[in-house]
């Protein structure tokens, strides 16, 4: 475990990207101003696709896992950062390219979630929303993660679209929970829709659709 100072001695980029994937300490400590966390995580999500062909699926999955998924304090500063609401709209729109540039390029395009990085963009949402992201006290951010998942929805990837349903569903509960009762409809709505137009009834039925695609 690498000891790094705190605060405005963030480290770099590099080193920070380094820690990430040995799912080193850094993390473990949070700067003052969350500008710091926004501006990596960012860097990280916006340069995925050569980050992935420069380090490889194995350590970038880790470092996606390790900065999203709650194992460390370090997803509960992120939540918190983005909560701020002027962070929000950037990192958002950031996970796009993690989706685009990423999960969509390099997952194999299958429901099936044991595969390295299927098994990191299928939980993707449901890890990170339950770290407290969305609140009653700013709406903004749920509508923000509502768009995001609403765009990852329409990419033509089956690994993308399962990890946007479970999303939907997530933000729909989240929603439920702080009051957004229409935001809660929508995500619904999106659901039923999308199914609609795969012609199922249900996702048992689209997992069995697709289960044998590769």
């Amino acid at each position: 475990m690498t000891d790094y100072p705190y605060s405005k001695h963030f480290p770099e980029f590099e080193r920070w990207l380094d820690d990430a994937m040995d799912n080193g300490g850094i993390l473990e400590c949070c700067p003052d101003d969350p500008e710091y966390l926004i501006d990596h995580v960012v860097r990280f999500n916006e340069q995925i696709d050569s980050l992935i062909r420069q380090h490889g699926v194995d350590k970038i999955s880790t470092a996606i896992a390790f900065i999203y998924f709650g194992s460390s304090h370090y997803s509960y500063y992120l939540a918190a950062a983005a909560y701020q609401g002027k962070h929000s709209p950037r990192f958002f729109t950031s996970i796009n390219d993690l989706y685009t540039k990423g999960f969509a390029i390099h997952c194999v395009n299958s429901i099936d979630d044991n595969l390295k990085l299927n098994g990191v963009c299928y939980p993707f949402w449901f890890h990170f929303l339950e770290q407290g992201m969305i609140q009653p006290e700013n709406r903004q951010v749920a509508e923000d993660a509502y768009r995001t998942l609403n765009f990852i929805l329409t990419l033509k990837h089956l690994a993308c679209q399962r990890s946007a349903l479970k999303g939907l569903s997530q933000l729909w509960d989240d929603s439920l929970r702080c009051g957004f009762s229409d935001l809660a409809l929508k995500c619904q709505k999106n659901i039923e829709q999308f199914y609609r137009n795969e012609n199922v009834g249900s996702k048992a039925e689209w997992k069995r659709k697709h289960g044998a695609q590769k």
